[in-house]
């Protein structure tokens, strides 16, 4: 699913222009009535459905309203509780699935039975190579590359075009960019232990003048899972005690 918002963005020093948002991401589909799902057998106890509301532009999908959570089924008719304004029964050829987890876990486990969990790994795996950032970026350059072989009007005789990704080096109208030096990190007074790593300094020489630090025996309370205390005590011990021995009251 790809989706497009138009903006105006306007650039230190720069004038404004209009430039076009684009994200791309994968989305659920389902353009089948309950009375549909019924007909093949489908368990429709304990999901939630809606009706589609009415749409004036038949080029935008119309939003569905939840309606409520079938209880049971007579013939064509759900049986509804949890429903919006007390409604108590709905007609399955005007209701839809309501998108959520457990519609999504319940239709691959009906349409595959025993070969459900094996599909919904691979499926889980092609979705994470698909929201893959690379992978995203290639989609987006694709649909950028169409927008710009359009004829496109903004209105009636203003015509414009799509040009590629701004980013740097690649429009002249991008913001010049500076690159600051990195930080030096000081860890004692006299600032002769000095890294420009934080965390690797901290490894080597210890927090900023921790043997003068006001108390010297902090009290620090730890609250963390029964089953993760023995991680938390090494931790502790790793990464704290070694650099300032405090005295610690774990309570779990």
């Amino acid at each position: 699913m790809y989706e497009a918002d138009i903006r105006k963005i306007t650039l230190d020093r720069y004038p404004p222009f209009v430039g076009l948002s684009l994200n791309v991401q994968t989305t659920w589909l389902n353009n089948r009535s309950c009375k549909e799902f019924l007909d093949e057998g489908f368990p429709l106890a304990g999901l939630y459905v809606g009706r589609y509301l009415p749409n004036a532009d038949d080029r935008v999908v119309p939003n569905i309203q939840r309606v409520g959570r079938v209880t049971d089924v007579q013939g064509d008719t759900l049986l509804l509780d949890d429903s919006r304004d007390d409604i108590e029964s709905v007609s399955a050829s005007e209701a839809v699935l309501v998108r959520d987890y457990a519609a999504i876990e319940r239709c691959p486990v009906h349409a595959f039975d025993n070969h459900a969990a094996a599909i919904e790994d691979t499926l889980g795996q092609k979705l994470a190579d698909f929201r893959n950032g690379q992978t995203r970026l290639q989609s987006l350059r694709k649909v950028v590359a169409y927008l710009g072989n359009l004829n496109l009007e903004m209105l009636p005789g203003v015509k414009f075009s799509f040009h590629p990704f701004f980013a740097e080096g690649v429009t002249k109208s991008f913001p010049a960019i500076q690159i600051a030096d990195k930080p030096t990190y000081i860890f004692d007074p006299a600032g002769r232990r000095t890294d420009t790593w934080h965390d690797r300094g901290l490894d080597i020489h210890g927090p900023f003048a921790y043997q003068n630090h006001t108390p010297t025996k902090p009290k620090v309370c730890v609250i963390c899972q029964a089953s993760q205390k023995g991680r938390v005590e090494q931790f502790l011990y790793i990464r704290v005690i070694h650099i300032a021995p405090p005295v610690f009251n774990l309570q779990l």
